[in-house]
């Protein structure tokens, strides 16, 4: 990453031109130790990536080393690296007063370097996404405008990044964008910091208490996925310390120092100094975690941060994931990023939902494009922060990494739609609503299923003849051809990977469809019978879905909810009037009389099939039941007597 800065005043703008010309000083001169080899990163302490810029006699605050003071030249006493903000503000709760030092600090650096590009005072010259990334204009603050052309602007950088970072790259033989294994294995310890404390820039903001608006639930949302959702498994951080572990990147000494830290490995005092880092690998971490001590100052930044992130990482992690596949044990850290992030429905919908809700809030005019301006400084931040670690993987001739121990317009508010009870709808109106889903993910579906295969062709291909309305026989031909696919079991979707595997958490789909589409999906797949031409004929004969034996099954379904969950619910959670743990805790309630609770409950019914749909709490225990539940829902909820 190299800056070059520019002459041209800012007239509309002129108090940010002094600053902007000092932190081009500064990027200038980082760029080029950067560039000479300057890192350290085999040193440790308080000296490791320690760097001061002069401009004058003041020291300018950079991204590589975070300053608080003048002096002349060298480096002051009180001026910290990336690395040691980063464990700071680990410690905020030892040493408070450090950790929020080092915070304002980090984000004073980060930003005053973005608005330097921003406000076009420097062009970035980027080491890697060159072509797709935001760049010369579109980097530029811009003028807001309204909200359609805000996101007509951000689909437009989308699309170009599809272009390049999928498109031309499959077009080109697909070729990895490192060639050698220790490239890879280098690039995984590199991004371990950041990675590690993946979600960390909104912590902040998930902690606030009180009522929230749309904004905060909607940074809370993706947080709570960041974080696992309550299972330690699906923890994005915990994701990546997996695929550390399995390539031997972890010392033993980040677990014995971080023991009583509260933060396994990241708070090792030995991670943040270890040789095994470049110093620019805290550069975009140290940033999240200062974002994190200072959630209500920033909130703009930080919805600018999310922006970046989530809205592009769906094509990034997507092409990730595949050109990595040969040299790395497990890809699902990319895969499970490559679908959650998407623009569709995912964090990258949320991220753009939240910037819009944001600035609709303010009045137009100037108010609204200062906003702006903040939540845009963000963005490129991001970006700036992502790319310096970058830069410096793009110049390596020999590894680092070793085997451990080695050595607008209004926008409406986000609110959670209820789960539609498709089961109940009649057959053509499943299809119909089917066919409206594969044309609405078409525009984005076209880039992200690689060499998946779809009657005999490229299921890329069909997506992307069904966006442009040429796809024979149109959305009906393509969900034909879906029911013929090895993902779907005409009748059963419990064993249907369409509903089930490919969009659970280890699932390439992973949160791709919402909640009200896998239960729409779910119902389509019930509605099939082997031939799917004639969806309306009787179930083949040596299935049995009486009355009687769906009654049956889900009878014997309530026992092994029973065993499941007898003590795992909140003590709010109720069903037919009673508490749900004191009520599968009764012994003298049986599992028939269960069945009955639920068939008389709408609302318990619904809300025990969002919880076991794919992705959700109860998914991995009990998921296999969704398809039952609908069939038995669609049946009226017959039970055991054959009443209903």
């Amino acid at each position: 990453m190299s800056f070059t800065p520019l002459s041209s005043g800012n007239r509309q703008h002129p108090e940010a031109d002094a600053a902007a010309a000092a932190a081009v000083a500064a990027l200038a001169t980082y760029a080029a130790l950067r560039s000479a080899g300057a890192h350290a990163g085999a040193c440790s302490g308080k000296d490791c990536g320690k760097l001061s810029f002069a401009d004058g006699d003041d020291i300018v605050r950079s991204p590589a080393g975070v300053g608080a003071d003048k002096g002349h030249g060298a480096a002051s006493d009180d001026q910290i690296s990336n690395r040691e903000a980063f464990a700071a503000v680990l410690a905020v709760e030892d040493a408070p007063a450090a950790a929020y030092s080092a915070a304002e600090a980090v984000m004073e650096a980060a930003l005053a370097a973005a608005a330097a590009v921003a406000a076009g005072k420097a062009v970035v010259d980027w080491s890697v996404h060159a072509a797709a990334m935001p760049q010369g204009n579109n980097l530029l603050y811009g003028e807001y405008g309204d909200a359609a052309a805000f996101e007509a602007r951000m689909m437009a950088l989308y699309d170009a990044l599809v272009a390049e970072e999928v498109r031309a790259w499959e077009a080109d033989g697909a070729v990895p964008r490192w060639p050698e294994a220790w490239q890879w294995r280098e690039y995984v310890a590199q991004l371990a910091p950041f990675n590690l404390v993946d979600g960390a820039w909104l912590a902040g903001t998930a902690a606030l208490v009180g009522p929230t608006d749309s904004v905060s639930a909607a940074l809370h949302s993706i947080h709570y996925d960041e974080t696992g959702n309550g299972v330690v498994a699906q923890n994005h951080a915990k994701v990546y310390l997996d695929l550390l572990e399995a390539m031997d990147l972890v010392e033993p000494i980040w677990r014995e120092q971080a023991g009583g830290s509260g933060h396994p490995i990241i708070g090792a005092p030995a991670f943040a100094a270890s040789p095994l880092f470049l110093d620019s690998a805290f550069d975009n971490a140290a940033m999240q975690l200062a974002a994190s001590l200072l959630p209500l100052r920033y909130k703009p930044e930080i919805c600018g941060f999310t922006l970046w992130l989530e809205f592009f990482a769906s094509p990034i992690n997507a092409r990730l994931a595949r050109e990595a596949a040969p040299f790395l044990p497990d890809t699902i850290f990319f895969r499970l990023h490559g679908a959650i992030d998407n623009v569709a429905a995912g964090h990258g919908r949320q991220a753009l939902d939240a910037v819009h809700d944001l600035l609709s809030a303010v009045p137009r005019g100037a108010e609204r494009e200062a906003l702006f301006r903040r939540v845009w400084r963000g963005f490129v931040a991001f970006q700036t922060t992502m790319d310096s670690v970058m830069a410096e993987l793009e110049t390596l001739d020999a590894p680092l990494a070793r085997v451990a121990g080695g050595g607008g317009g209004s926008s409406p508010a986000t609110e959670v739609a209820p789960v539609r009870a498709w089961a109940h709808e009649p057959v053509d109106a499943i299809n119909a609503a089917v066919d409206a889903l594969l044309v609405q993910k078409a525009a984005f579906a076209k880039d992200l299923h690689g060499e998946a295969v779809v009657a005999g062709g490229s299921l890329n291909d069909a997506f992307a003849a069904l966006e442009r309305g040429e796809h024979t026989g149109g959305a009906a031909a393509l969900r034909a051809a879906l029911a013929a696919s090895p993902h779907v079991v005409p009748g059963k979707p419990h064993r249907s990977a369409l509903v089930t595997t490919l969009v659970g958490f280890r699932g390439p789909m992973y949160c791709i469809f919402s909640d009200n589409e896998i239960a729409l999906l779910s119902a389509w797949v019930a509605s099939l019978d082997s031939d799917e031409s004639e969806p309306a004929q009787a179930e083949p004969a040596h299935i049995d879905y009486s009355d009687a034996a769906l009654a049956a099954a889900i009878s014997a379904m309530m026992g092994e909810v029973r065993k499941a969950g007898a003590r795992a619910h909140r003590a709010s959670t109720s069903i037919g009037g009673r508490g749900v743990n004191a009520l599968l805790g009764d012994a003298s309630v049986s599992d028939d009389e269960l069945v009955r609770v639920l068939a008389d409950d709408a609302t318990g019914r619904a809300a025990f099939a969002a919880a076991i749909a794919p992705g959700r709490p109860m998914a991995r225990a009990l998921g296999r039941y969704a398809g039952l539940l609908a069939r038995w829902e669609a049946a009226g909820c017959p039970v055991v007597d054959g009443s209903s």
